[in-house]
C-alpha cells in the first residue's frame, strides 16, 4: 500500500535534503498526493513490467526527473540474472536487459539496481552487475547491494561514473551487527565526490 499522506508530510517538514518515496505506487493519482507532500521524487519497483505506461504518465505530468524505476535482481545458479518484484518473491518472465530497456524507453530518469545476493551482506558490490547496468543505460544509475569498504566506493564512483546505495555498512557495527549509526568522514565525502565529478 501507498504510504501515509500525514506521515509523508512530517517527514517533509524535518527532512532537509530532497527526499523519494516509494512503495505501493499504481497510478498517478498516488504520485500526486506524495509529490503535494514536499517529495523530490517517486520510485517505482513492483508492477512496472505490467505497466510501463504508468512512467509515462507520471513523466508526462511532472518530468523524467522525478522517476525513479527500482530493479531487484538475483542470480540464478546459471549465472544469469533474474528480475523480482514483491520485495523478491516474484521473479518476472523477462530479461535484465530489455526491462532495463523497457524502463528507459518509457522516461524513467534514473534506476536503482539492487543485488537481492548481496544487500545487507557487507561482502563486496557485485562489480559483474555493475558492468551490465552500465552497458544497459545510460541513463542516471544508482547500485545498491554489498558496498562496504571505503576503497570500493572510490573505485565504482571513478571508473563507472554511477552513484552507490549504501544501507549495512552506515547501520550494523562489529562482528555481532551492533546498530550504530556512523558515516564516512567528511573528508572521505569529499574525495569520493571528488573523483565522481572530476572531468575526464
Amino acid at each position: 500500500r501507498v504510504i501515509n499522506k500525514k506521515f509523508l508530510s512530517e517527514i517533509s517538514r524535518y527532512a532537509l535534503m530532497p527526499f523519494t518515496v516509494g512503495g505501493g505506487i499504481k497510478n498517478v493519482d498516488q504520485a500526486d498526493m506524495i509529490f503535494s507532500c514536499g517529495s523530490e521524487k517517486i520510485s517505482i519497483c513492483s508492477g512496472i513490467a505490467e505497466n510501463y505506461r504508468l512512467i509515462e504518465q507520471i513523466k508526462d505530468k511532472y518530468g523524467s526527473q522525478s522517476i525513479v524505476a527500482c530493479v531487484d535482481v538475483k542470480k540464478n545458479i546459471f549465472g544469469n540474472y533474474n528480475v523480482y518484484e514483491n520485495n523478491g518473491n516474484t521473479k518476472l518472465k523477462i530479461s535484465l536487459e530489455e526491462h532495463l530497456k523497457n524502463i528507459i524507453n518509457a522516461g524513467a530518469g534514473e534506476i536503482l539496481l539492487t543485488s537481492i545476493d548481496k544487500e545487507g551482506t557487507k561482502k563486496g558490490p557485485d562489480y559483474n552487475l555493475i558492468e551490465k547496468l552500465v552497458t544497459y543505460s545510460k541513463i542516471t544509475n544508482i547500485y545498491s547491494g554489498g558496498v562496504t569498504k571505503y576503497q570500493d566506493m572510490l573505485e565504482i564512483v571513478d571508473k563507472y561514473k554511477i552513484s552507490l546505495g549504501i544501507g549495512a555498512e552506515f547501520v550494523f557495527y562489529g562482528p555481532r551487527n551492533g546498530v550504530l549509526v556512523s558515516y564516512l568522514k567528511q573528508e572521505q565525502l569529499e574525495e569520493i565526490f571528488k573523483v565522481f565529478f572530476k572531468e575526464n
